[in-house]
């Protein structure tokens, strides 16, 4: 093999020199792939949007009681946006081994109820700049010893 000069280089042949080339080639197009594939996903990841059990829509300044009975009963003390998506604050009361003291839920996140049974964070929404109240809906699997009222 010669170099641009003409010169004879020792050692290197030319099917090595083109299969280095070759090489190269093939190294810089799969970072090139690598990079389009390298993006970061965009695409958030899914949030629960069936109930198997009962679905409830709680607002603020209301008092929701699913139940036969007066107590448990089930406050939403507020929803806004944090670092990590949308948050809701609930409170659940009973007179005996049910409620659970106030708790903040995000999407997916759930609360066990003694009494009632478990409650799942499906959405909530912020007051509407001071117009309107929040609002959160939320799946309840009832326990099985717990009466559900009528319309639930």
């Amino acid at each position: 093999m010669t170099d641009r000069a003409g010169a004879v280089v020792p050692g290197v042949s030319r099917g090595a020199l083109i299969a280095l080339g070759a090489l190269g080639a093939g190294v810089a197009l799969g970072a090139l792939a690598g990079c389009a594939a390298a993006e970061p996903d965009t695409e958030p990841e899914p949030l629960p949007s069936a109930c198997d059990g009962v679905t409830l829509g709680l607002e603020g300044g209301t008092v929701l009681r699913p139940g036969v009975e007066l107590f448990p009963a089930y406050t939403l003390s507020g929803v806004w946006d944090d670092d990590d998506g949308v948050v809701a604050g609930i409170t659940g009361v009973d007179e005996g081994d049910g409620g659970f003291g106030r708790v903040e839920l995000r999407r997916g996140e759930t609360v066990e109820d003694p009494v009632a049974g478990v409650f799942t964070l499906l959405d909530a929404t912020p007051a509407d700049g001071g117009e309107g109240s929040p609002a959160a809906t939320l799946c309840l699997d009832p326990h099985p010893d717990f009466e559900l009222a009528d319309g639930f």
